[in-house]
């Protein structure tokens, strides 16, 4: 599921953008650990940035026949 190409252009990028998810959740939270935080923060944003990288590549497939017929 998580190919060379996934890794690097999908969930790389989505760690990268949990760190400030987990930063607020540590904010927001001060009675919990950062390790917590990050678990938390960087897990939902990763797994919502790879459903939301699945469901618009999807999209893409479903319309891709269609796109090509029109364009030519």
């Amino acid at each position: 599921m998580l190919d060379a190409y996934s890794l690097k252009a999908r969930l790389w990028p989505a760690l990268l953008a949990g760190l400030p998810a987990a930063a607020a959740v540590a904010v927001a939270f001060p009675g919990v650990d950062w390790r917590q935080a990050g678990v938390i923060g960087g897990g939902t944003t990763v797994g919502l940035t790879f459903l939301l990288a699945q469901l618009a590549g999807s999209a893409g497939k479903r319309k891709e026949a269609s796109l090509y017929a029109k364009g030519g």
